[in-house]
């Protein structure tokens, strides 16, 4: 564990008193390169220019105090994973408990021992290195998955397209059925291999950030109807009923393609779990501050323990359809994400051979 720190890593100091500033400077400076501010104001324009790994904060400062700085910090999406070390003569338990909750990593009651404070450095610095190499691999993870998706979008776009043109009788004329049914079962193996791609890159671009929820004002019963046009040949397929209980006067604030993603994943799961002839319906009540929006169906139900499984956005859970096909789970984990970043939540209730609910929030502003 200790190689992980054997490079010399920056701490920035912040203190109104100099006296306390050189203490932890002989402390620290022969392993660590330092930086100091004597307020709040310098202390953000040091994080700015230094970029530290870790920050030893004083609560007391005239001015902006320890407790602003670390807010502020925290709800910096650059700044928010340096850990903070809040230095205090304050040890009240109420004091120590505003102090985590403002963002800081661990705090230390004054006065200390060297040993304590050397010990939560290298802790703290320990966790922000595994942090940088998470960040790391997640990049390169990001870069991967984009990459290969490109790779294998390419080859399965012509397939389904000469596919398709096939089975449309444009390449070499009519088709015996046996020969359409072949044809058809290539295409919807090549549609569900691209639309698994599809996911994982959107849920990879979602967690690097790269996709920013941009929402404007729209009438969210045409922008679903569209959706479930894109759906109706496999509604129809089964011989479903899909009731659309949305006023078509009802306007929404959210960013309508991502919310599109949801509806689709949501409604595409359940008419793969609703068997022929059955029912689903897309439905939405006004809140005081939200619309609650639910997709119900009456199909083949979801267990317990795999409802939970599959709500748990760190997990990826195996489905199968009525037809057997096979679910990778990351459709409602794309779901779960878009909703999160909407301010919104998701959760489902189900039961075996009676049907599932998927509910969704969106803050009216």
């Amino acid at each position: 564990m200790e190689n992980l720190i054997e490079k010399k890593m920056k701490i920035l100091i912040v203190d109104d008193e100099t006296a306390n500033i050189f203490l932890l400077r002989g402390l620290l400076e022969d392993q660590y390169i330092l930086e100091e501010a004597n307020n709040g104001i310098s202390a953000m324009d040091k994080v700015m220019t230094f970029s530290p790994d870790l920050i030893l904060l004083d609560v007391m400062m005239p001015g902006v105090s320890g407790i602003d700085v670390c807010k502020k910090l925290s709800a910096d999406v650059y700044y928010k994973d340096i850990p903070i070390i809040l230095i205090t003569a304050k040890t009240e338990d109420e004091d120590v408990k505003v102090g985590l909750e403002s963002g800081a990593f661990d705090y230390i009651k004054k006065p200390f021992s060297d040993v304590e404070l050397m010990a939560r450095v290298k802790s703290s610095l320990r966790i922000r290195q595994y942090i940088l190499k998470l960040k790391e691999l997640n990049t390169i993870k990001d870069e991967f998955v984009s990459m290969v998706s490109h790779d294998l979008r390419t080859p399965l776009t012509t397939m389904l397209g000469y596919t398709d043109m096939l089975l449309e009788g444009k390449l070499i004329g009519h088709l015996n059925n046996k020969q359409k049914e072949m044809l058809k079962e290539i295409y919807k193996a090549g549609h569900h291999q691209f639309k698994i791609i599809k996911d994982l890159l959107n849920l990879s671009m979602i967690e690097s950030g790269k996709i920013k929820i941009n929402k404007t004002h729209f009438i969210l019963f045409d922008s679903v109807k569209r959706m479930v046009d894109e759906l109706k040949f496999k509604i129809i397929e089964k011989n479903l009923k899909l009731n659309l209980l949305i006023s078509d006067s009802l306007s929404i604030y959210a960013d309508e393609e991502r919310l599109a993603q949801v509806f689709s994943n949501l409604i595409g799961n359940a008419i793969k779990f609703t068997n022929d002839g059955g029912l689903i319906e897309v439905s939405l009540e006004e809140k005081e501050d939200e619309f609650l929006i639910f997709v119900k169906d009456n199909g083949i139900g979801i267990a317990e323990k795999n409802l939970k499984t599959m709500l748990d956005q760190y997990k990826i859970f195996t489905t199968y359809s009525t037809s057997g096909e096979k679910g990778t789970g990351l459709g409602i984990n794309i779901c779960i994400k878009i909703i999160s970043a909407h301010g919104g939540k998701l959760w489902a209730e189900s039961e075996i051979n009676k049907g599932s609910t998927f509910y969704f929030t969106i803050p009216k502003t």
